[in-house]
C-alpha cells in the first residue's frame, strides 16, 4: 500500500482476470487491464461501463432496476476499482470469432481412371474375340467373317470419343 492506496500492480493483477472475464468490449477490456484500479475514472469510462450494462440488461443478466442502481453508482464511482466492482459479476460476452478457413476438399476426378479400366476390359475382350477368330480360322484352315470387328470397332469408337471429352486432366496454365 502507497498513501492508504493498494499498489498498482496488486490491484491491476487481480482486476484484469475479472475485467477480462466481465468486460463484453474488447477496447474496454484491454483498457480496464492496463488501468490501475486507483486510478481516476473519466466520463468516457464511466460512459463505456454504462454501455456494458447496457448490453447485459439487453442479454437478459440484469433486469431494469438492477441497471438503474448499477448506473448510479457508476455515475457515484471515481476510480477504475469502483468501476470493475459494478461489474464484477456479469459474464464475459463471448467474442464474435470467424470460422475457421477452410481448405477446399481435392476434387477426386475419377473420369480418367473410369476410362483406363474401361479400356483395359475392352482390349482384353477384344484380343480374346482375335485370339478365338483366329484359332477358328486356323482349326478349320479358311478364312472366316471377321467378326471380332463388332466387338472391338463400336466400343473403340465410343471409348476414343470418351477419352477426348473427359481424358486425363489438362494442366491449367
Amino acid at each position: 500500500m502507497r498513501d492508504g492506496r493498494a499498489s498498482p500492480t496488486a490491484t491491476s493483477r487481480g482486476a484484469t482476470s475479472a475485467s477480462r472475464r466481465n468486460c463484453a468490449d474488447d477496447r474496454a477490456v484491454e483498457e480496464v487491464a492496463r488501468t490501475p484500479g486507483w486510478m481516476r475514472a473519466g466520463d468516457a469510462d464511466r460512459e463505456a461501463v454504462i454501455e456494458l450494462l447496457r448490453a447485459a440488461v439487453g442479454a437478459g443478466y440484469l433486469s431494469i432496476d438492477e441497471f438503474a442502481e448499477r448506473a448510479t453508482r457508476v455515475w457515484a464511482a471515481t476510480t477504475w476499482a469502483e468501476l470493475r466492482a459494478i461489474t464484477a459479476d456479469l459474464p464475459a460476452r463471448q467474442p464474435i470469432v470467424a470460422p475457421m478457413p477452410t481448405r477446399p476438399r481435392p476434387r477426386y476426378d475419377i473420369g480418367p481412371a473410369v476410362l483406363r479400366v474401361l479400356t483395359t476390359i475392352w482390349v482384353a475382350g477384344g484380343a480374346v474375340n482375335v485370339v478365338v477368330w483366329a484359332l477358328v480360322c486356323i482349326g478349320r484352315l479358311g478364312w472366316y467373317y471377321p467378326w471380332w470387328i463388332w466387338v472391338l470397332v463400336p466400343p473403340g469408337s465410343a471409348l476414343f470419343v470418351l477419352w477426348r471429352t473427359v481424358g486425363e486432366p489438362q494442366a491449367t496454365a
